[in-house]
């Protein structure tokens, strides 16, 4: 068994986003969940290449309807899928998103009024821009946050 611990995370969202088509290209061409880690996610009867399609749809407003398919049993499916799956095009939740480049933090509950205060800032403020660099280069699928706990 693997345990790991974090002290730190990522700040993951932004509800204003950004309009910036550069930055989000390259936020979606850095981000690990959905082009490394593989953390896609079903929801009913959807395919969706990241969890946060679904909340970023939820929390503002956006259609959730363009970035995600059917599942569907068909002699397309499969295709579908993997086009889906591997395609360079960022969904329109990533406008929204800073998964795995956003600034990091240390891990506490926040209160409420912290919270909203970290999700109301723009995209770019939310953005670790010398992470992001660097995720761009090393394509790699190092966890910055993850502490790996070894026992005796």
């Amino acid at each position: 068994m693997t345990i790991f611990s974090y002290e730190q995370f990522r700040a993951p969202f932004s509800l204003k986003g950004t309009l910036d088509r550069g930055l989000i290209d390259r936020v979606y061409a850095a981000c690990k969940n959905a082009n490394v880690w593989g953390c896609h996610a079903i929801r009913g009867g959807y395919f969706y290449k990241c969890p946060q399609i679904m909340y970023a749809a939820k929390l503002t407003g956006i259609s959730e309807t363009t970035d995600r398919i059917p599942i569907v049993e068909n002699d397309t499916f499969q295709a579908a899928l993997l086009d889906y799956a591997n395609s360079s095009t960022p969904p329109s939740a990533c406008a929204f998103c800073t998964r795995t480049v956003g600034i990091q933090q240390p891990l506490t509950q926040l209160p409420r009024e912290h919270l909203l205060a970290q999700i109301e800032k723009s995209l770019e403020e939310n953005v670790d821009h010398d992470w992001l660099d660097r995720s761009l280069m090393i394509k790699d699928a190092r966890d910055d946050c993850k502490i790996l706990n070894r026992f005796k």
